[in-house]
């Protein structure tokens, strides 16, 4: 209950100026060791006030999913610009079906004939994310990725 509390914004985090290369870096490689990590970050990453705890929960959620389900790669890109931050977390999995997608969202549903039962999970990772995303004012999308599997596009504003 606390963690999800606090995934929700309710509990107070101090908001604080961020990057999100490093933070994305190491998530990557804590959760995806057994695959190949394709990541493209600007030279010069923008900075952002953001409650750094509650969205390091949040890519943690996505890139785990990403870790979970990849056959052999995940790709993690950021575009940046003056209004907003944009990262693509990409896998070469099975992706999810377009009308599927939105349920994917909803917490504790699981997608088990698109994802494969053997995966564990509760059903609350893209949720979880969804809601840390949008408490920073930003998007989350579930798009198809060119690699074969799931694009998650977030953008947050700066």
């Amino acid at each position: 209950n606390g963690y999800l509390s606090f995934a929700r914004g309710e509990m107070p985090e101090i908001e604080q100026i961020t990057e999100l290369p490093a933070m994305l870096t190491r998530i990557a490689r804590d959760s995806a060791p057994d695959k190949q990590i394709i990541l493209n970050f600007p030279d010069v990453p923008a900075q952002f006030y953001a409650r750094s705890m509650a969205l390091t929960r949040a890519f943690a959620n996505i890139i785990e999913n990403a870790a979970r389900y990849a056959k052999h790669k995940i790709q993690i890109t950021e575009h940046d610009t003056a209004e907003s931050i944009e990262v693509i977390i990409e896998d070469d999995g099975p992706g999810i079906p377009d009308d599927k997608k939105s349920d994917a969202l909803r917490p504790f549903v699981r997608l088990d004939a698109a994802r494969g039962a053997d995966t564990g999970g509760t059903g609350l990772g893209l949720s979880i994310a969804q809601t840390a995303i949008e408490n920073h004012g930003g998007q989350l999308f579930l798009e198809d990725s060119d690699m074969g599997g799931l694009r998650v596009r977030v953008v947050l504003p700066i």
